[in-house]
């Protein structure tokens, strides 16, 4: 079972409604990760409550981890995977990934030593210097209507994200929880910048080296 030590500090008033809501992610192998990804969550229950003033329930709170960490396609959007074989000499990974950046579709050919490590090959063809801290997968269900969760710690450029996938397929949801944390950066970053434009030093800053 996920500990909730972490959203109950931070959200005390809501503690059991958190802890059955997301209950069924289990399984996660490093605390330390595990309460990263358990602070955030609670960062963006915490801020529903404040801006409402009211109570939450648990399928707003499925709503709110859905929204934030799962559904996350603004600056690279996968569409589908193209390709999936594995070369006879190499035995690497070949992924050709339909990708959608700015409105514009692209087929992008990716190769690694796993479906991750490929799709990691295709976004740095994009411009994407994404690394991959730890990546974790379970089992959400049972029987013919299981799905895969992943959760994917991403870095790029010293900022930090996570990305969570689901999908039927564990590899795809991998993929998925990839490019969720690749976009969460993105967006991180443009509030980080925009943060920094709004102070009156950061203006200056900015006309003097343009």
């Amino acid at each position: 079972m996920w500990g909730f030590d972490r959203l109950r500090s931070d959200i005390p008033r809501h503690q059991r409604r958190i802890e059955s809501s997301l209950a069924s992610c289990r399984g996660e192998q490093n605390p330390r990760r595990r309460e990263a990804l358990e602070s955030k969550v609670g960062r963006v229950v915490q801020k529903w409550c404040d801006e409402r003033g009211t109570k939450i329930s648990p399928d707003i709170i499925k709503e709110l981890f859905i929204g934030e960490f799962v559904h996350r396609d603004a600056l690279v959007a996968l569409r589908r995977v193209v390709q999936h074989h594995v070369e006879s000499k190499t035995e690497d990974v070949v992924l050709v990934l339909s990708i959608e950046i700015k409105g514009e579709c692209y087929d992008i050919e990716g190769r690694g030593n796993g479906p991750i490590d490929a799709s990691v090959d295709v976004l740095r063809r994009t411009g994407q210097n994404v690394q991959v801290k730890s990546l974790y997968t379970h089992s959400l269900g049972e029987g013919s209507d299981a799905q895969a969760i992943a959760y994917v710690e991403a870095q790029r450029d010293g900022v930090v994200c996570f990305g969570v996938g689901i999908d039927p397929n564990t590899e795809l949801a991998q993929i998925k929880a990839l490019f969720s944390g690749v976009n969460r950066i993105g967006m991180r970053e443009e509030i980080i910048a925009q943060k920094l434009e709004d102070r009156p030093w950061g203006r200056h800053f900015s006309q003097e080296n343009h």
